[in-house]
């Protein structure tokens, strides 16, 4: 099992790292910026679809 320093540190760094944006976010903002709202509002489902 963790140690307490270790989990409180853990705690701290996830939702950093979640709010972070990553390629996925990059790839809605291309298609959004290159194909308009409708292609990013497709894309992001695709992402989380896939993130399964």
């Amino acid at each position: 099992m963790p140690s307490v320093e270790t989990s409180i540190l853990f705690m701290g760094a996830a939702p950093i790292l979640n709010l972070t944006p990553g390629p996925d976010m990059l790839q809605v903002t291309a298609r959004s910026v290159g194909g308009g709202r409708m292609a990013g509002a497709v894309s992001a489902p695709g992402i989380a679809l896939g993130s399964l």
